[in-house]
């Protein structure tokens, strides 16, 4: 590489859009502790294992990946909620809760050069952590995040909003085998694989047997692992079998289809193009799921409830939308979910992700929601390449 050449994706912020990010990060960290969040700082070099608990490794691909002088795998971290979580996990569980935190810094994932985002960006954002009313929880995050993004100039930001706990209640009220709907669940955080799993093409022969595919996937990468065992050492190679294992059950699973009837599939299509205004997605979503009224109701008042605190909170009015078929780039997400959008750019999101604390922590049984602001993207700074 030339000594002047830049790594592919890596910008350089000139002194006129340092200065609009830093004020912007300023003003949006003053909000937050207004509100009464605790600046921390957590590593930027984090354990790669922690980011592959429930994304898998499908997700290593977004990741910048290496081994530290020790032998160690470790990553640049592709977002903050992890680290986040690790600190409270191992520093302030002795703390009072609900605890309040919010960062500020540098986040790194290696988008396809086509996506037009630097694969650097400055992320503020915050997590509250262990309160023991999830709904008013839920609200005062989505009001924390809207309050930050309008104080850097961002009030004509418009905030997607579903719910993974709704759409789950609503498959596994489905006839379906509990394997099919764990995979439906699963597939939440894949909206390409779910788009395949209920498209209304012929479906694909599966990438695994229908019998393996019904293994959770400590079983099925521990089935690898033995197969792994008995090859030859020079078809390992050097890697880690375990790695090999994970990457080969995570891409398979994520790519195999399942046969689903038609009804079905046509049902889980609707809802996920299901996105207006709540009036409209609400009506939408009950004629559409009519036959599961009673096995959906209690998510569903519980998100009426929320919208009805969100626009009591901020007056949210024609900038909050129902979109459920919105996901998450990370796969720890358990329930509410939300989305910041500017014209065609994402700009942040967020939402509660109770199971996060425990993989992170086995001993530890703490609910938890966050959101997270992209500053280049919320202030169109694309930088120049390095």
């Amino acid at each position: 590489m030339s000594p002047n050449r830049s790594v592919a994706g890596m910008v350089v912020n000139l002194p006129e859009q340092a200065q609009r990010l830093s004020s912007a990060a300023a003003e949006a960290c003053a909000v937050l502790a207004q509100r009464g969040y605790g600046k921390i700082d957590v590593p930027v070099i984090e354990p790669v294992e922690p980011f592959l608990l429930r994304s898998g490794e499908v997700v290593r691909r977004s990741m910048y990946v290496f081994e530290d002088p020790g032998g160690h795998e470790v990553c640049l971290r592709p977002e903050m909620t992890i680290p986040v979580i690790r600190a409270f996990a191992a520093h302030m569980t002795d703390r009072p809760r609900p605890l309040r935190l919010f960062y500020d810094g540098p986040v790194f994932r290696h988008r396809p050069a086509a996506a037009g985002r630097p694969r650097q960006e400055r992320q503020v954002g915050a997590e509250l952590i262990g309160a023991e009313d999830r709904l008013a929880a839920d609200a005062e995050i989505i009001s924390t995040a809207i309050a930050a993004i309008d104080a850097i100039g961002c009030n004509d930001a418009v905030l997607a909003l579903s719910d993974f706990s709704l759409v789950g209640t609503l498959i596994d009220a489905l006839d379906l085998p509990q394997h099919a709907c764990r995979r439906l669940i699963n597939l939440l955080n894949h909206p390409a694989a779910l788009q395949r799993a209920i498209s209304d093409e012929e479906p694909q022969e599966p990438a695994l047997p229908d019998a393996l595919a019904q293994l959770e996937r400590e079983q099925g990468v521990q089935l690898v692992l033995k197969i792994i065992s008995g090859m030859p050492l020079q078809q390992v190679g050097q890697r880690d079998p375990r790695r090999i294992a994970e990457r080969f059950w995570d891409t398979q699973i994520v790519r195999s289809s399942f046969t689903l009837d038609n009804a079905t599939r046509k049902l889980l299509r609707d809802v996920s193009s299901i996105c207006g205004s709540p009036q409209q997605a609400l009506r939408s979503l009950a004629k559409i799921t009519a036959t599961f009224a009673d096995e959906i109701c209690q998510p569903l008042e519980r998100l009426e409830r929320l919208i009805e605190m969100i626009d009591k909170a901020v007056g949210s009015g024609e900038r909050l939308l129902l979109d459920f078929g919105l996901s998450r780039p990370f796969a720890y997400y358990s329930g509410m979910i939300f989305e910041l959008r500017r014209g065609e750019r994402v700009i942040g999101g967020g939402g509660r992700y109770d199971p996060l604390v425990k993989m992170i922590d086995p001993r530890l049984d703490v609910d938890a929601v966050g959101f997270a602001v992209s500053l280049q993207g919320a202030l169109a700074i694309d930088g120049e390449e390095g």
